[in-house]
């Protein structure tokens, strides 16, 4: 008999709270080149909510894997797994290593069975210095905000970027990557009472300036902004918010700037004007790291340099706030309460959630 396992599945788009139910499931054993893995942590990421509601282009198939009656996927996008059992003919890792799935998606379970090839295996040497959240939550915004410095234009030390959504995950990722790279940053915030405390924290992590969506949408900010730079406008404009500021966003940007989307959390369209495009020469851009990844084979070697990055403190944590799960409970119920309560924190805006196994 195979090992009892949990796992958060749905049969059909929506909301994520109504949609989603736990499953007892037993894991089969491994095949030939096959492992047994048991979750260790998982981020709720919003590219995960918006999976399950139908609007994410990346959808894993539904099957009856879970629900003999009802095909069903598991959610999930993002996590860090341990082997617990190798089948034949697996060299590639041992027991008790730690793993992440380089095609990522269906993490929200308690146990998997994944081909041994498709995991990236996180040495010990790594492994040693970091906590399961750490590796869990390294390869999407980490990744993603590595990238997208170097994808459409060349950015040297000294040079500046501005983004949205400062306070965000992957913007106090953004932050400290450029500042290790001698790339300056310019952060913009919600509008919010707490804007000096948030400020002193990503001005902490290294960022230069931070301003808030009001003070971006004045009319006179570009020529403000040149009082703060000495004269420079950035380069590199990163949004993940979408909306009306995005045209004040990219009208901040020196002639021949970048601007790239990676997402709307407002959940509405980028609004550059033509003139911009036209009598700027700004430059528009999508980025989307599983289409990167299919186009360049994969991101395994950035993962694990990011990784070394945060066990020798040059990549300081996001905040988490952390919902466990005892994984020998084996408790459908259990498992969906602290998924549940992750989701409804996130959709209330209180910060960075995740589910981490104990």
């Amino acid at each position: 008999m195979g090992i009892e396992a949990v796992a958060m599945i749905y049969s059909e788009h929506g909301d994520p709270l109504k949609v989603l139910r736990p499953v007892k499931f037993s894991v089969p054993e491994p095949e030939a080149g096959q492992v047994v893995v048991q979750l260790l942590a998982a981020p709720i990421n919003p590219s995960d909510l918006l999976q399950i509601d139908g609007t994410y282009p990346l959808r894993p198939p539904k099957t009856k894997e879970f629900d003999p009656e009802t095909p069903s996927a598991v959610g999930g996008i993002e996590g860090v797994f341990k082997v617990v059992k190798l089948g034949s003919n697996v060299s590639s890792c041992n027991e008790g290593d730690w793993v992440i799935p380089q095609k990522g998606s269906s993490t929200w379970r308690s146990h998997a069975v994944f081909d041994a090839e498709e995991l990236l295996v996180i040495p010990e040497s790594l492994r040693s210095g970091l906590k399961p959240l750490q590796a869990a939550t390294v390869s999407v915004n980490p990744t993603t905000a590595d990238l997208m410095f170097d994808q459409y234009t060349t950015m040297n030390t000294g040079d500046w970027f501005i983004q949205n959504g400062g306070n965000s995950g992957l913007g106090r990722t953004a932050i400290q990557l450029a500042h290790l790279r001698g790339i300056k940053s310019i952060n913009v915030i919600r509008n919010r009472s707490d804007k000096d405390e948030i400020a002193k924290q990503l001005t902490d992590l290294g960022g230069d300036i931070v301003i808030t969506e009001n003070e971006l949408q004045e009319e006179s900010f570009p020529e403000i902004l040149k009082q703060k730079t000495g004269g420079v406008l950035p380069k590199l404009a990163l949004d993940c918010v979408g909306g009306k500021t995005t045209a004040s966003l990219a009208n901040s940007l020196a002639n021949g700037g970048h601007f790239i989307t990676y997402g709307s959390m407002t959940g509405e369209n980028v609004q550059i004007p033509p003139w911009l495009l036209v009598f700027k020469d700004i430059h528009v851009h999508g980025f989307w790291l599983t289409s990167w990844a299919a186009k360049t084979g994969g991101r395994g070697d950035l993962i694990l340099k990011l990784l070394d990055y945060i066990r020798q403190g040059k990549l300081k944590d996001v905040p988490f706030t952390i919902h466990e799960y005892a994984v020998d409970s084996k408790s459908p119920e259990a498992f969906a309460d602290a998924f549940r309560d992750a989701i409804d924190a996130d959709n209330k805006r209180k910060g960075k959630q995740a589910v981490v196994l104990v």
